[in-house]
């Protein structure tokens, strides 16, 4: 995801949230099986395996601002704040990413990605 927007100069919100949710559904589209391990089999395992879950969330919630940062209008919050958005923001991107994969095909990946760019802007862009 973030290779898919390194170069990219786009500054339109809509169009920085499809590409960057697009990229991630991608990735993940071909490989079921990475979808039920890091959504399902993984949850619970040991609390080595917790530490380093929360210590990847913590890299996407960065991943995530450093997208937000990019969109026009974003709005001020407050690290705190930018920490609870990021939570609400992956929980999405979990639960969204679980249900695709219990019901493939599925819904187009197209499809998907509007939605999780609409919460993602919805978190972060000023109405």
């Amino acid at each position: 995801m973030t290779e898919a927007l390194a170069n990219d100069a786009e500054t339109d919100p809509e169009l920085v949230a499809r590409k960057a949710m697009r990229a991630y559904l991608e990735a993940l589209r071909d490989e079921p099986l990475r979808v039920r391990l890091a959504y399902v089999e993984v949850v619970g395992v040991s609390d080595r395996v917790e530490a380093h879950r929360e210590h990847t969330r913590e890299q996407w919630a960065e991943v995530i601002a450093g997208i937000a940062a990019r969109l026009g209008g974003a709005r001020p919050l407050s690290p705190e704040q930018q920490q609870l958005a990021a939570a609400a923001f992956i929980g999405a991107v979990n639960g969204l990413v679980h249900r695709w994969s219990l019901h493939q095909p599925g819904h187009p990946v197209d499809e998907l990605a509007e939605t999780l760019a609409n919460i993602l802007i919805a978190l972060y862009t000023v109405p």
